[in-house]
């Protein structure tokens, strides 16, 4: 019995178990036995236990040195095997140690787990993003060479820092002539947009996006039905560009509308818009997880029905139909031919049949629209690119910063062990053992970090699909996977190699003598170089990140607060859907807008009613051909927004007439041909000369009739009004009289209301005001609603980054607090020495805080630079804000400042609290 009459606890079992498998069968008994008794003579106390599991390993670790030296070079087998276990049995005996070690300070390991797993966490997540949005090829069949085709604006170039063509809509006749001369394409196919309209379970009309394909999609695609058959070649014989009455479902609408009932095949599809108002049936589903090309189709407009888009190809390019329909082109480069080659054969046939004899132009070809081609995985993540690279480097910095802090911390509990490691040596450990202790202390905690930090990742990545922006492509392949634990795998194994280094290299500079002596020494910090270095890396890097936050904190500010040219509040619109377009006259489209505008002005708290061809916060739909007085024939200004509006849309909108007047009953189909500019025309069109009354001509490329250019006056500038996002800048921009308009622009268009009732109550009496004027709304929202949807992704890039920069900002603060306080408990001999010489508390309490502020300086001074460093790469994700933007940098460091002032000022105190008589009466 031991001392308090309770049984001796029996030795460890994995100790017994480890020695037992090492030793000789012969010897096992005899050598247990001698360690058994011993442990029962020490009295099986927990000393007594660390004694055992440490002889334990000795012996094992002896008995396999003995038996390799035994076996000599006659078995190279069995001695590899033996020196394998050695090492096994050493480092498992290590890990032991350390985690035992690490077990006496708690609070520091789960410290040092929890900063560690921060870093893995914000890593792991943003690369997860960034491999499913950038690094992943599409699911494709040969991804690497599907192409995008498109045109081209006059004199464009590839963007220098994506490569990518400007590339819009390409007309028929381009993609026919490339089926028929191009030899570096494999196989051209085509895609458009359409839209179906079906009655919700509420019976209120919706419309369900959906695309109309070539025959060749498909196939290019390498996708095969889940359920039925694909569009048969009888589908696809051209005979109008009316699609034919069958359709391809998605899986996934397949699931939401029938409820994966397989019998839906043969079954007429419950919606109704088709031209010809044919119910047309399903002839096949897609299989799950198909996406359409994500650069033709937004994640939130992807299509849930696909129609056969039957085309009338033709090697004879003068007899084909003159159609003038628009698409998606989409290409397979032929083998060998790299994109470069693509693109000069494409412009070189755009030239071609923009010059062809023949008696009219085909449509949608001028000498100067050539036609583009785009790499289609570069074309679909676009601009992508560059703010998910910023995200995943702002993450590596937190990685980096995580593992300073780790290895400050460590540093610190590797300068209190001093005298513990010091003996280590003095009895035989070995300066190797000791580092591998250190080593394997630093990779324990580096395991338990990256597993958290794993953990946490999978909910970092579910928060950032909840709340990134619907713009960013390509999200539904975003995962945490094999690929992405391989990259936490070698980030957890880095952070913690990085971690374990420091105060490994620190102990290997030192000699056995110094950590016996550790104890005496209370003066003078040996690591005080290491560890300034150590704090004001971190400090220098939250600078970066609080900069890069700040930067991007105050371009979202400025773009929630840039005059969009016009009032939103209290402005309600709509558009018309596809329902609704019919075949008309000409002359008296624009007479379908007139019932639709007086309904809804009769609406109780209607102030004004308007149309418009397009509203602000979308892309231009409509660029017109304008020339100037001194133009020749060929040239073609392109970025030029036009738009069809109704008299009073000034008004309505709120928007400013500079100069000049509007708009009135006057300006009618026969009445003189007048228009409307901006103020960004009048700056990059005419230099900005004075506009009113000058003539500028129209050209509508109309295809049935001859070609005459339409002269127009400038009656009026405008203001500057925000096209499709206030950092996009206005483009100059031109407004007609819808009664003078073309044809194209007036198909679909967007009424305008400004009320001054809250727009929940007002919208369902302006959708019932609508009734019988054939006009189905769509897209009812408020302007107020649009401007936000354009600030979804400033406003995440500003979240996202200001995170990672508060993180950081809390970590080096720790790090500065938690080495501030060692120093001070390490320094209590000087600091009651000076305090019993006379110094007084306050003596103290300002050096203490002038070297915490000191560190701070150090790594504000180092951030700054680094700040600066990261200007071209910030520059381009910035609106109206320059990366070294002074009163943002100035605020981030003061802020800096009064943090870390926080973080010393604990410390400081405590230095205060010494008390000199207790220090002198201990030496």
């Amino acid at each position: 019995m031991t001392e308090g009459g309770q049984a001796p606890s029996s030795p460890p079992r994995i100790a017994r178990w480890i020695v037992s498998r090492a030793l000789r069968r012969e010897d096992r008994e005899f050598l247990i036995g001698d360690l058994d008794e011993e442990f029962a003579r020490r009295g099986g106390s927990a000393e007594a236990r660390r004694w055992y599991r440490w002889q334990a390993m000795r012996t094992a670790a002896g008995a396999l040195r003995s038996r390799l030296s035994v076996t000599g070079g006659r078995t190279e087998r069995v001695g590899s095997r033996l020196i394998a276990r050695g090492y096994m049995l050493e480092a498992m005996a290590e890990l032991i140690t350390g985690a035992r070690s690490l077990s006496r300070r708690p609070g520091l390991a789960v410290g040092t787990v929890l900063t560690i797993a921060v870093g893995i966490a914000a890593t792991t997540a943003i690369y997860s993003v960034v491999d499913g949005v950038v690094l992943r090829p599409l699911p494709y069949d040969d991804p690497s060479t599907l192409v995008t085709i498109g045109a081209m604006a006059p004199g464009a170039s590839a963007d220098p820092e994506t490569g990518l063509q400007d590339l819009s809509w390409v007309s028929f006749p381009g993609l026919n002539a490339l089926r028929a001369r191009a030899r570096s394409f494999e196989t051209v196919a085509a895609m458009g947009s359409y839209t179906f309209q079906e009655s919700d379970e509420n019976g209120v009309q919706v419309f369900i996006p959906a695309a109309t394909v070539t025959g060749e999609v498909f196939p290019m695609l390498g996708v095969a039905p889940a359920l039925g058959r694909m569009f048969t070649p009888d589908e696809l014989v051209y005979t109008s560009i009316v699609p034919a009455p069958v359709v391809i479902i998605s899986h996934g609408y397949w699931q939401r509308r029938y409820g994966g009932d397989p019998a839906i095949l043969g079954r007429t599809l419950e919606a109704v818009g088709t031209l010809d108002g044919a119910r047309p049936t399903i002839v096949g589903i897609l299989p799950a997880g198909f996406e359409p090309p994500g650069s033709f189709f937004p994640s939130e407009e992807s299509p849930e029905i696909y129609v056969p888009l039957a085309l009338p190809w033709t090697a004879d390019l003068t007899a084909q139909p003159r159609t003038a329909v628009y698409l998606h082109g989409l290409g397979r480069l032929a083998p060998g031919v790299p994109i470069e080659g693509a693109r000069a054969e494409a412009a070189g046939i755009s030239r071609e049949l923009a010059t062809a004899a023949t008696a009219r132009p085909l449509p949608g070809t001028t000498a100067d629209r050539l036609m583009g081609v785009n790499g289609l995985h570069a074309d679909t993540i676009g601009t992508a690119v560059r703010p998910l690279w910023a995200f995943l480097a702002a993450a590596g910095l937190l990685l980096l910063l995580t593992a300073l802090n780790a290895a400050t911390l460590l540093l610190a509990r590797a300068l209190d062990r001093q005298q513990e490691l010091g003996v280590r040596v003095a009895l035989g450990a070995g300066r190797g053992r000791v580092v591998r202790l250190l080593l394997g202390e630093a990779g324990l905690l580096a395991v338990a970090g990256g597993a958290i930090g794993v953990f946490l990742a999978y909910a970092g990545v579910g928060a950032f699909l909840r709340f990134a922006p619907p713009t960013l492509p390509r999200l539904s392949a975003v995962a945490v996977d094999v690929r992405v634990l391989v990259v936490a795998l070698a980030a957890t194994t880095a952070t913690g190699v990085a971690a374990g280094l420091v105060p490994a290299l620190g102990f290997l500079r030192r000699n056995a003598w110094e950590g016996l002596q550790a104890s005496t020494r209370t003066v003078s910090d040996p690591a005080s170089r290491v560890r300034t270095v150590l704090v004001g890396g971190q400090l220098a890097l939250a600078m970066v990140l609080l900069c890069g936050a700040g930067l991007f904190f105050t371009s979202f500010m400025r773009i929630r607060s840039a005059d969009p040219g016009f009032e939103p509040g209290g402005l309600i619109v709509m558009s018309e859907g596809p329902s609704g377009i019919r075949r008309v006259d000409v002359r008296t489209v624009h007479r379908r807008w007139d019932p639709v505008l007086a309904a809804q002005a009769a609406v109780p708290g209607v102030l004004s009613v308007a149309g418009a061809s397009n509203v602000p916060f979308q892309a231009p739909t409509w660029a017109p051909r304008i020339l100037l007085p001194g133009d020749e024939p060929e040239v073609v200004r392109e970025g030029i927004a036009g738009y069809a509006i109704t008299p009073g849309y000034l008004e309505t909108m709120g928007i400013d007439l500079v100069t000049g007047r509007a708009f009135g009953a006057e300006d009618g189909r026969d009445a003189e041909k007048v228009v409307l500019v901006n103020e960004a025309f009048v700056r990059t069109q005419l230099d900005g000369v004075d506009a009113l009354g000058m003539m500028i001509t129209r050209d509508d490329e109309v295809l049935d009739v001859a070609r005459e250019p339409i002269p127009m006056r400038i009656v009026g500038v405008v203001e500057d009004v925000v096209q499709t996002r206030a950092e996009d800048g206005p483009r100059p921009a031109v407004y007609l009289p819808y009664t003078q308009a073309p044809v194209y622009p007036l198909a679909q268009w967007w009424p305008v209301i400004r009320t001054n009732r809250a727009a929940e109550e007002v919208i369902p009496e302006l959708r019932a005001s609508l009734t019988g004027t054939q006009f189905t709304p769509e897209n009812l929202s408020t302007m107020a609603d649009r401007a936000g949807v354009t600030q979804i992704t400033p406003r995440f890039q500003s979240m996202l980054i200001g995170t990672f920069a508060l993180v950081a900002l809390l970590l080096a603060a720790a790090g500065l607090h938690g080495s501030l306080a060692h120093m001070v408990q390490r320094r209590q001999r000087e600091l009651g020495v000076r305090m019993a010489l006379g110094a007084d508390r306050s003596s103290v309490l300002w050096m203490v805080m002038r070297q915490g502020m000191h560190l701070s300086a150090i790594g504000l001074a180092l951030g700054l630079l680094g700040s600066l460093a990261m200007s071209r790469v910030l520059a381009s994700l910035l609106f109206d804000t320059q990366p070294w933007d002074p009163p943002t940098l100035l605020g981030m460091a003061v802020f800096l400042l009064l943090v870390c002032a926080v973080a010393c000022f604990a410390p400081a105190r405590r230095a205060t609290a010494v008390d000199p008589v207790k220090v002198l009466q201990a030496e």
